[in-house]
C-alpha cells in the first residue's frame, strides 16, 4: 500500500524522489508539459542569471535527446547543458530527454545548490586541511535531497509567477502566485535554505 501511494506522486520526467517532496506538485507536472524552444530557453535562463547574478552562465546544447546537466566547471563558473530536442505533448508519451520547462528549472536549481554551497565554503569553517575547494563544494551538495527541493520548489513558484505564459494561467485556471492557497516569496540569493 505505501508504494502504491508514493507511485501516485511520480511525475513524468521528474526524479521520483524530488516529485515525492516537492510542495508544488501542480507547477512541477505543468513544468514538466510544457515544452519551450532553444530561442525562449536562452531568453529564460539570461533571464533568471541576470535575476540571481550570474552574468558568466555558460549554456550548452547537445544535439537531439540528452540528459540535462547543471553545476559548476573547476573554475566554479555555473554551467548547464540541455537538450535541443523540444517536448510535443501531442506525440510522444514522455518528456524525458526533451527540451522543457521543467527541466530548465530543475537544472538551475542544481546551479543555485552549487553557488550556495560556494558561499558556505568561504564562510565556513567545515573546511578539511589541504581541501580541494571543488570537493568541498561536491561533498556539500548532496544531489536532490530536500534542499535541493525546496530550492527547486521555490523556482517553480517563481516561474509562475514572473516568466509564464499567459495561456498557460488561463488554461490551469491558477493563479499568478501558484495554487490559491500559496504565498509565493522571492527566492533570496544567496539561498537561506538549510541542508
Amino acid at each position: 500500500m505505501r508504494l502504491l501511494r508514493k507511485k501516485q506522486y511520480n511525475i513524468p520526467g521528474e526524479y521520483a524522489r524530488v516529485s515525492q517532496w516537492s510542495k508544488e506538485r501542480d507547477l512541477l507536472r505543468i513544468a514538466h508539459v510544457t515544452p519551450i524552444n532553444v530561442l525562449d530557453t536562452t531568453a529564460l535562463l539570461k533571464k533568471m542569471a541576470a535575476r540571481y547574478g550570474l552574468p558568466q552562465l555558460k549554456i550548452t546544447w547537445r544535439k537531439g535527446k540528452c540528459v540535462g546537466h547543471g553545476g559548476i566547471d573547476k573554475d566554479f563558473n555555473p554551467h548547464i547543458t540541455l537538450p535541443t530536442s523540444v517536448y510535443e505533448p501531442t506525440f510522444e508519451h514522455s518528456p524525458c530527454e526533451r527540451l522543457r520547462v521543467g527541466i530548465i528549472l530543475h537544472e538551475f536549481a542544481h546551479i543555485l545548490q552549487y553557488m550556495k554551497a560556494i558561499n558556505a565554503f568561504f564562510e565556513d569553517g567545515d573546511v578539511m586541511p589541504n581541501e580541494n575547494p571543488y570537493c568541498y563544494i561536491s561533498r556539500k551538495v548532496g544531489g536532490h535531497g530536500l534542499n535541493f527541493v525546496s530550492i527547486f520548489d521555490k523556482l517553480l513558484l517563481e516561474w509562475w509567477r514572473l516568466d509564464a505564459p499567459a495561456n498557460l494561467i488561463t488554461r490551469y485556471k491558477l493563479t499568478a502566485a501558484g495554487a490559491p492557497s500559496t504565498k509565493v516569496d522571492p527566492v533570496e540569493y544567496p539561498l537561506k535554505v538549510q541542508p
